[in-house]
């Protein structure tokens, strides 16, 4: 079962863009107290000149 997921981000020097984005999903385990994470799956967003960032009231 899918938890939930994050995007990680990288420096692309030898491409023609910034940045690499890959995507993760955390998954539950094997067990009912482990987590998992699966990964990494390139969307059309892999290739990117910027990083998406989130400003949110918590």
């Amino acid at each position: 079962m899918v938890i939930g997921s994050m995007d990680c981000y990288r420096p692309a020097p030898d491409d023609p863009v910034d940045y690499n984005k890959d995507f993760y999903l955390v998954v539950s385990g094997t067990n009912a107290s482990g987590l998992a994470v699966a990964g990494p799956f390139r969307d059309s967003e892999h290739w990117t000149n910027t990083i998406q960032s989130w400003d949110w009231d918590l």
